[in-house]
Formats: C-alpha cells, sequence, structure tokens
C-alpha cells in the first residue's frame, strides 16, 4: 500500500514538472543550443554621404502616424564607427509665449486666439510663404487690438491694414515692435507672385517664415500679454 502511494506521488511531481521541463526544451533545440532572438545595431551612414555632411537638411523621426523634423545642425563621425548628428527640433512651441487673455479686452479674445492658433499650427508646415501669410495677418489682429485698448479712438482702426497700423504703433513709441512688423509686411508683399516678377523680389523661405514668428512673440511680449 506504501510502495504505491509512493509511485503514485512522484507520478504526480513528474506531471508537474513536465510542462516546465517542455517549455524549456522547446528554448533549446534538439542539439541543445539555447534559441534567442536578440536586437542588432548597425550605424545610419547615409549623412556622410551626403553634400556638407547633411547639414542643413530636414530629418523627419517618428512614422507616419506621429512625426517631428528636425534641423541636422552637425554631424560627426565616432572612433567607434558610430554616426552622431545634433539636431534641432522645428517647433514654435517656445517662439510664441503663452498668452494672459485676462489682459486683453473680452471682445477681442476670439480673434486673437484664433490668429495666434493659425500661426503656430502652420509653423513648419507649411510652405514659407504660408507662414508669412499667417503671421502677417496674426499681427494685424494684434496691433490693431492694441491700439483700440490702448485708447485709440479711430474707428477704422479694427479694418486696417499692417502698414497703416505700423505707422500707429510707432507713434505710440511701440519702435521694436513697428520695425518688425514693417518687415513682416515686406515679406507680406514678396509672397505675391506678381511683386516678384515686377521687381525681381525673391520668394519667402523657412528662415524668413522663422523670422515672421519670431516677430509674433516680439509683439506679445512687448504689449504686455505674454503669461
Amino acid at each position: 500500500m506504501k510502495r504505491s502511494q509512493d509511485k503514485a506521488s512522484r507520478t504526480s511531481s513528474a506531471s508537474r514538472l513536465t510542462p516546465t521541463k517542455t517549455r524549456w526544451m522547446r528554448q533549446v533545440g534538439r542539439e541543445g543550443r539555447a534559441m534567442k532572438s536578440m536586437n542588432t545595431f548597425s550605424a545610419w551612414n547615409p549623412p556622410l554621404l551626403m553634400p556638407f555632411l547633411g547639414q542643413g537638411m530636414t530629418l523627419a523621426l517618428g512614422s507616419s502616424r506621429a512625426a517631428s523634423g528636425c534641423h541636422i545642425l552637425q554631424t560627426e563621425a565616432r572612433a567607434s564607427g558610430c554616426v552622431m548628428v545634433t539636431l534641432k527640433a522645428l517647433s514654435a512651441f517656445g517662439t510664441l509665449p503663452a498668452i494672459d487673455y485676462a489682459k486683453i479686452d473680452e471682445k477681442f479674445r476670439p480673434a486673437v486666439r484664433e490668429a495666434i492658433q493659425r500661426g503656430l499650427s502652420s509653423a513648419f508646415r507649411e510652405s514659407g510663404i504660408s507662414v508669412v501669410d499667417h503671421c502677417h495677418a496674426a499681427l494685424t489682429v494684434l496691433l490693431s487690438r492694441w491700439l483700440v485698448q490702448s485708447g485709440h479712438k479711430d474707428a477704422k482702426t479694427l479694418g486696417t491694414d499692417l502698414d497703416e497700423l505700423v505707422k500707429k504703433t510707432e507713434a505710440r513709441a511701440m519702435d521694436c515692435v513697428a520695425k518688425a512688423a514693417q518687415v513682416v509686411a515686406r515679406f507680406h508683399v514678396r509672397g505675391k507672385p506678381n511683386e516678384q516678377h515686377a521687381k525681381g523680389l525673391r520668394s519667402p523661405i523657412d528662415p524668413d517664415a522663422d523670422f515672421a514668428l519670431h516677430v509674433d512673440g516680439l509683439t506679445i511680449r512687448d504689449f504686455g500679454w505674454a503669461a
């Protein structure tokens, strides 16, 4: 009776160990060698074959579902054979400060919010001409609303173009904002094909658009509307 119990106990123990042993055997393989999968690494060499080592070009990071663009600032081949690139993120965040809308008249807040959002949405996603156009429109909204809020009594101010707004802003001792906005107004004109043909002007490019975006940020800060 005791021998039968011992045999049953050994059989029960073996049945409990069999699944674990079977899984281990599957991992080892037929010849007793462990089967493992490993991620391999290979250096990303294309920048070394590009003009100027790819410096100044735009590198896309991420996937088709969510990607971000970066400028290649520097490319370096390490002694280990690895290629190291120094990147600068193409993002408008940090260029335009957060706005304290409590400092803006309630009736002007929707127009200001919409104009700034359009500039942010277009930055580094659309062409330089398009970004300049959005920044030009945002400056028109910012300057006109600031002038009215500051006590300018002309009823036509809200419908005035940027060139006239620049003159009125400069008259109120906002020289930096006025001069910078005037440059953006010139970039806006350069984006028109007829002006390019008549005056031999070049079309606005990405660095011009970057400048226009910074002018929007300068305007928000100098008006005291930054959070």
